[in-house]
């Protein structure tokens, strides 16, 4: 359901880290982290590179930098100095904290926070002071990020509470944080979500297990709530645009393959929600502070979702409270015991000075696709 570049790119191609790519319903309501970084300054993901020491600064995903050791072997604790470059310095690796009930993966001025006591929902990713996920506030059901099996009209509404909102088992392997969920009683499925920092990504791994004796083919589907104002924009694939049910889209206009959303809640009278078939990236623009949240997961090929379902859905609640940017896997048969896996990666930027933040503007999405490079 449901919200000159030149330069610029340039900072950004120095300071990126290697990403891992990870691969790839109507409302009713109106990898694995990578183990081991790259040795030497581009190096081999296996070894980790064979200058690092033992020590806690290499980096422990694919990144720059050291393997997971950054010492001989590529695994372990960490190097100090990570690349087969003497005297250069890989990344230091960004650990999960525990603060309070919550656990925490910040980097710069980046903090993203899971509540594993509310179905291992994000409940922030902030840059700075500002969060770009809603709260409760807004919503007391539907805020934060949380991630649903698709098709919807399997489990209709609301969403299943072992996965959506009920506790998850919390632990801390390595550098990345994993929650494990309860059965879904009506479903049989059981939900693994694992979370590690690649700076400047946040790399989301969820795994849907199907624990009964039966065959049915599921998708994985991420629905996080932003505010209601900003732009949404993202790549159209083949398929482009299409309806579902009664559902009106939301105004957007088509330029070269992108689909850019100008939000409006003040003109909202009722819920209203687009489908499309993407390309494997989806970001929303928050006006004020100007930020760029991506979203960057596998293409599906077009009709490759699960029944009823897109690639990308955004909603609006018709409130003017939030919007919600929704991709989804591709859809799997299930057999008993088995499991789809689907990935998912963050990013949060500051929009440059000069580049406006409307639709159809050449310069933001310049800017959007370079944050898509390693």
């Amino acid at each position: 359901m449901k919200r000159s570049v030149g330069v610029t790119l340039g900072l950004l191609a120095l300071v990126a880290c290697s990403s891992t790519k990870l691969s790839g319903g109507n409302d009713d309501r109106g990898g694995h982290d990578g183990e081991g970084g790259v040795g030497g300054l581009i190096g081999n993901d296996q070894e980790g590179g064979s200058g690092g020491q033992s020590g806690a600064a290499g980096s422990a995903v694919a990144g720059q930098g050291g393997g997971a050791s950054g010492g001989a072997s590529g695994q372990g604790a960490g190097g100090t100095a990570g690349n087969t470059d003497a005297g250069v310095d890989g990344p230091a690796t960004v650990l999960p904290q525990k603060v309070g009930s919550l656990y925490r993966l910040a980097f710069d001025q980046i903090v993203f926070e899971v509540n594993p006591e509310v179905g291992g929902r994000i409940v922030k990713f902030a840059h700075g002071t500002t969060n770009v996920l809603t709260t409760a506030e807004a919503n007391a059901d539907n805020w934060g990020s949380t991630i649903w099996p698709s098709p919807q009209s399997v489990w209709n509404w609301p969403p299943p509470a072992e996965l959506d909102r009920l506790a998850y088992a919390a632990t801390i392997e390595g550098n990345a944080l994993v929650l494990q969920s309860q059965v879904h009683a009506a479903t049989g499925l059981k939900l693994q979500k694992r979370f590690h920092a690649d700076p400047p990504r946040i790399v989301q791994t969820f795994t849907l297990t199907n624990t009964t004796g039966a065959t049915r083919a599921w998708g994985a589907w991420q629905v996080s709530r932003v505010p209601p104002d900003g732009l949404t924009l993202f790549g159209l694939g083949t398929g482009a645009t299409f309806t579902r049910g009664t559902w009106q889209a939301l105004p957007a206009d088509t330029v070269d393959q992108v689909l850019w959303i100008t939000h409006q809640p003040s003109q909202l009278t009722k819920p209203l929600k687009t489908f499309a078939d993407g390309k494997g990236w989806l970001a929303h623009v928050l006006p004020s502070p100007r930020l760029v949240f991506l979203k960057t997961f596998a293409d599906v090929p077009n009709n490759g979702w699960a029944e009823g379902e897109a690639e990308i859905e955004i909603f609006a609640d018709g409130a003017g409270k939030y919007v919600e940017v929704e991709p989804q896997s591709g859809a799997k048969s299930l057999g008993p015991g088995q499991s789809l896996t689907w990935g998912v990666s963050w990013q949060l930027s500051p929009l440059p000075a000069g580049v406006q933040a409307v639709a159809k503007n050449g310069p933001l999405l310049a800017f959007v696709k370079s944050l898509q490079e390693p």
